[in-house]
């Protein structure tokens, strides 16, 4: 696992695996250089969405929100703050900066054999000095 100051905790060898998908995906898709190409490598084909912002609960709708929010702002990305994974389950703690703005986002997986199968997630967004 690349070290990007996240907090890592995982109660099990096979957590701390599934805590490294999800970093990776952190690292190869929500940062910059985005590479959509590997949202495949990482996630699973019956991915669901359960918290999507537009209906569509599908990987292809994910890869399509996230090739419209970076063809949009290139530069926009995800900070990872912290990983917590317990069994089948990560939970990571994120900032997204775009264009001045941040939003910090709670966001919880399900892995299955070694890719994200499901996805939910809370957003708040941050104002001022939390910047």
């Amino acid at each position: 696992m690349a070290d990007i100051g996240a907090t890592v905790a995982a109660d099990s060898d096979a957590a701390r695996r599934n805590a490294e998908v999800v970093q990776r995906f952190f690292d190869v898709v929500l940062t910059p250089p985005h590479d959509l190409d590997r949202i495949d490598d990482l996630i699973a084909d019956d991915f669901v969405d359960r918290t999507p912002d537009d209906g569509d609960t599908t990987r292809a709708g994910v890869m399509a929100k996230l090739a419209a929010l970076f063809t949009q702002d290139p530069a926009a990305s995800f900070a990872l703050e912290a990983l917590v994974a317990a069994g089948d389950g990560v939970a990571a703690f994120s900032v997204l900066r775009t264009g001045g703005a941040a939003t910090r986002f709670a966001d919880l997986y399900v892995l299955r054999d070694g890719r994200i199968a499901e996805h939910r997630h809370v957003v708040e967004p941050l104002s001022g000095a939390l910047r």
